[in-house]
């Protein structure tokens, strides 16, 4: 649409379209500098000086130049006694003098409110005097107008392309100081993105050597003593023995788990020897009881011939 309406302005139109046309593409290149501020995503900007300045470059700054083509398009069918009643003209006049003055108030504010989030003052000092001359430049090209309008002699079209110029430079100055915000803070992200992957990169290496140290140190002796165990349970071996000869927590395990062993060896070895003893006890009671059953047989057949037998020596005697 910009390039459609600019090579409509460059063709050979008539002089007195001229302003029309301008205005026309002034308000086709404003909608484009609307339309890369929406997809560049700068109005979510956290920061003061990128956001007021992406402002600027692509609202205030077009907005202005949009509203200077109008009233320079007006005050050209003024000078050219154009068929617009005198009132209508003025009221046209004030109505766009005041957008200026707004457009250029905004403009003030928004750098004013850069330039508390310009911690180093760069931005302050690369654009204060361009945007000084340009609110001068248009402020004396409102002024020109105004004369124009109440019919005195002005130099009109030199105020208007002086204003142009000194907009247009505090423009280019903006658009510049925006670009050198946005490529220092691009540059302290990815410097921040490298001390973290190198952060990260050396935690993760801090890690596997840990888990290393840790698999070696630890979870290998824990594997060695669990597998004794394991061993001790299916076998009932209390003989074997951890073979860790160190002088950490894990030793002191591994010493505490063969004097458990030796206690254990120790009680098996009792356990074996009363179960002996109680072998040869149950041994020794089976045998006395064997013979308490022969005296208890004997004492009875004895009885039991003792009584026919005393009959027998009664009778006898």
């Amino acid at each position: 649409d910009l390039a459609a309406a600019v090579r409509k302005l460059s063709s050979e139109a008539p002089v007195g379209q001229k302003p029309a046309l301008t205005v026309e593409a002034l308000s086709k290149a404003r909608n484009l500098a609307a339309l890369i501020g929406d997809d560049s995503k700068l109005a979510l900007d956290p920061d003061l000086n990128s956001y007021y300045l992406q402002n600027i470059v692509v609202k205030r700054v077009p907005a202005l130049l949009s509203e200077m083509g109008e009233l320079h398009a007006l005050m050209h069918g003024a000078v050219q006694r154009s068929s617009l009643p005198i009132d209508q003209l003025r009221a046209r006049h004030l109505l766009l003098d005041g957008m200026i003055r707004s457009t250029v108030e905004e403009i003030k504010r928004d750098f004013a409110a850069a330039y508390r989030g310009d911690a180093d003052g760069r931005l302050k000092q690369a654009s204060a005097g361009d945007i000084g001359s340009m609110i001068s430049a248009v402020n004396s090209y409102l002024e020109t107008a105004n004369a124009t309008i109440t019919g005195q002699r002005a130099s009109f079209p030199g105020s208007y392309g002086t204003a142009w110029e000194r907009v247009d430079r505090a423009w280019a100055v903006s658009q510049a100081e925006l670009r050198r915000l946005l490529d220092e803070r691009l540059f302290n992200l990815l410097r921040k993105l490298r001390s973290s992957l190198a952060i990260n990169s050396l935690v993760a290496g801090l890690s596997i050597l840990f888990a290393v140290i840790t698999y070696r140190q630890i979870v290998r002796p824990l594997g060695q003593l669990e597998a004794l165990a394991g061993m001790v349970r299916e076998t009932k071996n209390f003989g074997l023995r951890a073979n860790l000869d160190r002088q950490d927590e894990i030793g002191q395990l591994a010493t505490a788990f063969n004097a458990m062993l030796e206690e254990l060896a120790s009680a098996r070895e009792r356990e074996l020897a009363d179960q002996e003893r109680n072998t040869a006890m149950q041994a020794e009671l089976a045998r006395v009881a064997r013979l308490t059953t022969m005296g208890q047989m004997a004492a009875s057949i004895a009885h039991e011939i003792n009584q026919p037998l005393a009959g027998v020596v009664n009778n006898a005697n």
